[in-house]
């Protein structure tokens, strides 16, 4: 959320809508059903592969020389969750993304999906995906659910 506010609104987005006085909004919902927690927050900002290479330009080098020129969205995800990491250079910042999946690898059918522009990244304990639709959702949609069991009452 706090990843929201700094990176999300830092330009306008690139959607045709001419947008002059967008808020840097975030949304959250959650639920509780048949036997998970499910949580998911989003933004309509311009997304994790466009704001990658503004706020981290020697990095975003480093991705286009593994990757190519123009890596496609579901990889920018991927690397912005492996290479997790402060341009403040401080230990306690820079780690939001990469934390999700360490909150979920020992959990047994706990579920991580990061959805931002054309890219998708999901997790399941040790099983990292990414794929890209056709078109962009422009912003960014995270998703994670775990399981939790519940407690009888007598």
């Amino acid at each position: 959320m706090t990843n929201c506010h700094h990176h999300a609104y830092i330009e306008k987005r690139n959607d045709g809508l001419n947008l002059d006085d967008i808020q840097k909004n975030w949304w959250m919902f959650s639920q509780e059903k048949d036997g998970f927690l499910h949580v998911v927050f989003g933004d309509l900002g311009i997304g994790i592969p466009v704001s990658l290479p503004i706020k981290k330009p020697g990095w975003w080098g480093s991705i286009q020389k593994n990757f190519g020129m123009t890596p496609s969205d579901g990889t920018v995800i991927a690397e912005a969750i492996a290479q997790s990491r402060s341009r403040t250079g401080k230990s306690y910042r820079g780690k939001g993304l990469k934390q999700l999946v360490e909150a979920i690898e020992s959990i047994d059918n706990a579920r991580l999906v990061i959805y931002s522009n054309k890219g998708v990244y999901t997790y399941m304990k040790g099983h990292p995906a990414t794929f890209n639709f056709r078109d962009s959702i422009y912003g960014t949609v995270v998703y994670w659910s775990v399981p939790v069991e519940q407690e009888e009452i007598n």
